[in-house]
């Protein structure tokens, strides 16, 4: 299942993601990217997902708010998504322990 998610939500990566996953953090190709995000679902099964808040930036960039459940933690999310063409990319991706 955590190798689909990933490369489903890989498909929306811009060209480079910027990459936060609890102390990792980072600039990263599409393909690292991709390959960071399997791991950690491997390693967190998701429970639930949660949005909490959506919106605009001033440069018309969408981003996303969330909370994901994972099997043993839990983790608030971001997203940033910029327009690049006729669709958005995921630019910014975060997953950061709640518990601390």
């Amino acid at each position: 299942m955590y190798k689909r998610q990933s490369k489903e939500l890989a498909g929306y990566f811009a060209p480079n993601v910027e990459l936060v996953i609890g102390d990792k953090s980072g600039t990263y190709s599409k393909a690292q990217a991709e390959m960071m995000v399997k791991d950690f679902f491997a390693k967190n099964p998701v429970k639930d997902y949660k949005v909490m808040h959506q919106g605009n930036s001033q440069d018309n960039s969408l981003y996303t708010i969330g909370d994901l459940t994972a099997a043993t933690k839990s983790y608030r999310t971001y997203y940033l998504l910029r327009k690049n063409g006729d669709s958005y990319l995921i630019h910014q991706l975060r997953f950061e322990d709640k518990d601390e």
